[in-house]
């Protein structure tokens, strides 16, 4: 769809994509079954852990029964990221560090599923991506994703249908969207 960028293209940058898979039956994402963002993602809801990078790679994470430490499976050596628990009082994270010096803040949702809430550049800079806490028994609802500075790079908004705004408010507004027939995504328009 579009590679946001924050900081006048100092990074960090992310990809907006679609991903689709047969083997993920439920709407978990608000945008049809089998559907979800191109976003990293870890699902403790299981022992092995199950964790999905943005770029498409998945590891089975094993984790003690507290979930403060977490052990990549199935990872290449030497491993090309690290994962990590960190606690501080009632707020937990899940910090994925990559070798590339990117780093992703998961925060922890309904069933045990963590998604993004930060993306680190290696310089420092940062994206900010907000849910909806209100999210419907396993929807997880992507509602904005800000730069450093709280500048809107992309919108989403659910109604009959999802509407993704990518940079809105700018002369270079991109408005795509996305129709559903029967719990599937069946149309994408553009409609800027």
């Amino acid at each position: 769809m579009a590679t946001l960028s924050g900081h006048q293209n100092q990074g960090p940058f992310l990809a907006l994509r679609l991903n689709y898979s047969p083997l993920q039956p439920q709407d978990a994402f608000g945008l049809g079954r089998g559907m979800s963002f191109g976003l990293t993602i870890y699902d403790a809801s299981t022992n092995p852990g199950y964790l999905q990078l943005a770029s498409g790679e998945q590891y089975r994470v094993n984790h003690n029964v507290a979930g403060t430490h977490l052990t990549l499976r199935q990872c290449r050596r030497p491993p090309t990221l690290t994962i990590e628990m960190q606690t501080s009082g009632e707020n937990s994270r899940c910090v994925v560090r990559h070798n590339t010096g990117m780093v992703e803040i998961l925060k922890k949702y309904a069933q045990e599923m963590w998604l993004p809430v930060q993306i680190m550049s290696p310089i420092g800079r940062s994206l900010h991506l907000e849910w909806n806490d209100r999210h419907r028994q396993g929807v997880y609802l992507l509602t904005r994703i800000t730069g450093e500075a709280g500048n809107v790079l992309c919108k989403f908004d659910y109604n009959s249908y999802l509407s993704i705004t990518i940079w809105p408010d700018t002369l270079e507004t991109v408005t795509f969207n996305l129709l559903k027939a029967n719990g599937y995504l069946r149309k994408i328009k553009n409609v800027s």
